[in-house]
């Protein structure tokens, strides 16, 4: 507004049409975008994502391979605070994410049955200076935090949603919004970010993690998160591939096979491929 007053446009006489046209283009464009974006951000849609944090152990990187599964997962430290995810987070960009370095992020708290952890963004800063993004931890699960392992693999989760808006324009961001009004495409943006943390060597920390957050659901919610993520044994197959051909994951991510069947389908056509 104060450029089209400073450029001597009035709502009065014969510019009143051309001031009305410019102000609504402004609207369309700009907020409107932004009221959906805060519905989106303030809704349990946004990269729902999976959940939380230890010190000490290395990053297996991208062509690391899958650890030994357990049939159940361990348990998990007694408590957990923001300070503990905050050096995981910083660890795993550091050795894991190398193109989120330099990057601003807050990590803030929030209450959900279902969702343990979220990855976004302030939203001013979407439109304004340098983009800050977010990190939430649900209440929960700083009383009841999962392994070590799977901490840092669903952070790894975390941050492959982070790198996904990171790498694309303020524009390409606002068009991802229409992924939230379509089921299916809910389902593939979410696996398709399983495959890239696991292409980054954290297959068997997800599979400890679904098998670590499956009982804590609500039984009316549990079938339904389990259609969005990959299940345990799901990750035994896919780390195996990250292992042998990490570039794969990164194919599949345009169209991630769906379950354990499409994953053997698709492993095998690769392996007929010279």
């Amino acid at each position: 507004l104060k450029r089209i007053r400073s450029s001597g446009l009035s709502t009065k006489g014969p510019r009143h049409g051309l001031g009305l046209a410019i102000v609504t283009r402004m609207t369309t464009r700009l907020l409107l975008p932004g009221i959906l974006l805060v519905a989106l951000l303030g809704s349990e849609s946004l990269a729902q994502g999976c959940c939380g944090p230890i010190r000490g152990s290395d990053s297996p990187g991208i062509a690391g391979g899958l650890a030994q599964q357990s049939a159940q997962a361990p348990e998990g430290p007694a408590k957990l605070n923001l300070e503990q995810v905050e050096t995981i987070l910083d660890e795993l960009i550091e050795s894991s994410f190398p193109e989120l370095k330099g990057i601003r992020y807050v990590l803030y708290k929030f209450r959900s049955k279902t969702i343990r952890f979220r990855s976004n963004f302030r939203l001013p800063s979407l439109f304004f200076g340098k983009r800050v993004y977010r990190i939430g931890v649900n209440r929960s699960v700083l009383n009841d935090p999962p392994p070590p392992s799977a901490l840092r693999a669903v952070l790894a989760h975390e941050l492959a949603h982070t790198l996904y808006y990171h790498q694309r324009t303020r524009g390409q961001v606002i068009k991802t919004t229409k992924i939230f009004f379509n089921k299916e495409a809910q389902i593939d943006f979410e696996l398709a970010t399983d495959l890239e943390a696991a292409r980054r060597g954290f297959a068997a920390g997800l599979a400890d993690y679904r098998r670590w957050v499956q009982p804590r659901l609500p039984q009316d919610k549990s079938a339904g998160y389990g259609s969005k993520y990959y299940e345990a044994e799901d990750f035994v197959l896919i780390g195996r591939i990250a292992k042998a051909r990490p570039e794969l994951l990164l194919t599949w991510q345009s169209d991630p096979p769906r379950n354990a069947d499409e994953l053997r389908a698709h492993w095998a056509a690769a392996l007929r491929t010279p």
